[in-house]
């Protein structure tokens, strides 16, 4: 057989090296200055790559947060007070057990109301019950509900973000007194708005 020389036993750049994962020169003695080039683009995209996922996940959340419902909807001053939680209870009206699928806070008459999150109005003018009210979608199927508003300040269509005026306070509907009805609701259904809130 043919006589070894004395590079015989060192690596081969060929194709299958310059595909292998960032630790392409490990374990190689003298790596050629092509593999050591190789080796730094790789992991360099890779840096890149989990940088964009990164950023893209904290988007994403930020988006999340922001259009979560988590502010009062008159804000969270003295004057603001609530009058009537969700769930059962008398019915001003009637006197009958009925069931209350929001929260009403009482303010000042002619308060601003204010989005509690981000999203779209999709309606705004006069409900029998809720008087003026505003409804806005805030995706994955989350709704908030403004009622018995003096006035509304948006219309359909608008996009708002929390803090957003969309009225002023007033007694509109089935109302016995100045405050706001507000509702969440997930898929069409109600739920404790006070979940949402932050002290």
């Amino acid at each position: 057989p043919p006589s070894s020389g004395p590079d015989d036993d060192a690596p081969v750049a060929n194709d299958d090296a310059l595909m292998r994962p960032p630790t392409v020169i490990d374990g190689l003695a003298n790596p050629s200055a092509d593999l050591i080039v190789q080796e730094i683009n790789i992991r360099t995209e890779s840096l890149r790559e989990y940088n964009q996922l990164y950023l893209a996940a904290s988007t994403s959340k930020k988006e999340e947060i922001d259009r979560t419902p988590g502010i009062w909807p008159v804000g969270r001053s003295k004057r603001a007070i609530v009058t009537s939680r969700y769930g059962y209870r008398k019915d001003p009206f009637t006197r009958d057990l009925s069931f209350h699928d929001g929260l009403d806070i009482g303010a000042p008459y002619g308060s601003p109301i204010i989005a509690t999150g981000k999203g779209k109005v999709i309606s705004s003018g006069w409900d029998k019950y809720l008087g003026n009210c505003v409804r806005i979608d805030h995706g994955g199927g989350l709704v908030t509900v403004y009622g018995h508003m003096k006035k509304t300040t948006v219309s359909i269509g608008d996009a708002v973000v929390k803090g957003t005026e969309v009225g002023k306070l007033g007694s509109t509907g089935r109302s016995t007194g100045a405050h706001v009805h507000y509702e969440v609701r997930i898929n069409g259904k109600a739920i404790d708005p006070e979940r949402y809130l932050a002290e």
